[in-house]
């Protein structure tokens, strides 16, 4: 957290965290949607941070570690920055680690909207409750 008045860092959130490998393709140009190219960044390893969530007191951190059976995990933190726990979020297979900080997720109060691949590839958003 930054203090814009003071201008100084007053909260941090971590915890240790082992940052995934990247896949490296091929291809050095790839296409991101139709018509629409970008050249390959090369890096070695996948942003640990892919998007933040907040639910109730807690900031959810939304990791590049997925586990094919589990799915994504999420790091839980509380307001003071304090690590509690983690779970895994099933998220769609298709959705690749590349992807996932620009696919669209979001949270609100109990539920998680997300969009899925319906009848022919057609978009589909799916709204999910949130149990804890």
């Amino acid at each position: 957290m930054f203090d814009l008045e003071k201008i100084q860092v007053i909260r941090v959130f971590k915890r240790k965290y082992k940052s995934v490998k990247y896949r490296h393709e091929k291809k050095a140009i790839e296409e991101t949607r139709t018509g629409a190219f970008t050249l390959g960044w090369p890096v070695d390893h996948y942003n640990d941070v892919q998007k933040l969530f907040f639910h109730n007191d807690h900031l959810w951190v939304l990791s590049s570690t997925r586990d094919k059976e589990k799915g994504n995990l999420v790091d839980v933190f509380d307001m003071e920055g304090q690590y509690l726990n983690n779970f895994y979020l099933p998220l769609p297979e298709y959705i690749e680690i590349k992807d996932l900080s620009r696919h669209p997720i979001t949270l609100s109060g109990d539920f998680l909207f997300l969009d899925e691949r319906g009848d022919n590839d057609f978009p589909v958003i799916v709204k999910q409750r949130i149990i804890n």
